[in-house]
């Protein structure tokens, strides 16, 4: 009886011990480096990859960029963003970007660091994407486009991206960046992004990203303008952010994989930031001479989510005052 009673737990951990190898193998793990050539703009370049249990074949790659010079590998560690990937089936790659400090104001203002992906950074991803194919070709990565979010200096990067190669991209979320680098190219103002801005955070950062918003929506970009409650933390904009990308995702993804689809005429809802209401008689795509006082969501749903966290309106009752710049 005893050697029984001491059989029958040896199999239960043997049994556990096999599931559980199992499910640490379920996940496609890599981590490339990439060398920075003369006049790039970082001097480290780190990549870690994911690919989440059960997606054999993503239809499209996540990429997420922290703060300053920050260490990408914490995404990897946040449920919101591996269920995201799981469901909507995406593979994900967190960049480390590294660049020199700055010293003074003047200094950040004009130093063109990895946020500008047209001056190597962005080679980078895209060098480092392929690495990761050649790593796991059962996940054939090869020319899947991309939806990236950022925080600050990723927020950044994630609109310099855009400028870099927005053929690629399905969409872009940037949260409280500061400098916006690059100048757009042709196919920028076809991306739709959204821009987030914290009413507690620094002066300069809310007037480059709601100045950056104006502009190409003045070109008919789809993008919208949010301004949480807070400062300069992530604080709960993923709560938009997860849910816009996911509707994005809907709209640009073709069923068979086969390239973006454009976004339609008749598709999204159009927002009057200054009333929070849905505007009728502008549409998604009317090119220039856009109105910037509006902005394009993805659906009704979204919009729902957005107005509930957005307390930017009062902003949009007149231009930038000197309140804004205090």
């Amino acid at each position: 009886m005893k050697a029984k009673r001491t059989g029958t737990p040896l199999k239960a951990v043997s049994l556990i011990l096999g599931l559980s190898c199992v499910f640490l193998h379920a996940e496609t793990q890599h981590t490339v480096k990439i060398a920075p050539k003369d006049g790039d703009n970082f001097i480290v370049a780190s990549f870690n990859y994911l690919a989440p249990e059960k997606n054999t074949k993503p239809r499209y790659i996540l990429v997420l960029t922290p703060g300053f010079n920050g260490d990408g590998k914490r995404f990897l560690q946040q449920q919101q963003w591996r269920d995201f990937a799981r469901t909507t089936g995406g593979a994900i790659v967190a960049c480390t970007y590294i660049a020199m400090h700055e010293q003074t104001p003047d200094e950040i203002k004009n130093y063109v660091h990895y946020a500008a992906a047209q001056h190597g950074s962005g080679a980078a991803l895209e060098s480092a994407i392929e690495q990761f194919d050649a790593l796991d070709p059962a996940h054939s990565l090869k020319d899947l486009p991309l939806l990236i979010y950022g925080h600050s200096a990723g927020g950044q990067f994630a609109y310099g991206f855009t400028c870099h190669n927005p053929k690629r991209m399905i969409g872009f979320a940037a949260a409280k960046g500061g400098y916006y680098y690059p100048e757009p190219i042709e196919g920028t103002y076809q991306v739709p992004g959204l821009l987030i801005s914290g009413e507690q955070d620094l002066a300069r950062r809310k007037i480059e990203i709601r100045t950056l918003f104006e502009s190409h929506r003045k070109h008919g970009a789809p993008w919208c303008w949010m301004e949480d409650a807070y400062g300069h933390g992530t604080a709960d904009t993923l709560e938009v952010v997860i849910p816009y990308f996911r509707e994005l995702l809907q709209m640009r993804l073709s069923a068979d994989n086969n390239g973006l689809k454009a976004i339609a005429k008749d598709a999204g809802v159009i927002v009057d930031l200054r009333t929070k209401t849905i505007r009728k008689d502008v549409t998604a795509t009317n090119g220039g001479n856009t109105d910037p006082f509006t902005a394009f969501l993805p659906s009704m749903k979204i919009f729902e989510r957005w107005a509930q966290h957005d307390t930017g309106k009062n902003k949009y009752l007149s231009p930038v005052n000197q309140a804004d710049k205090k």
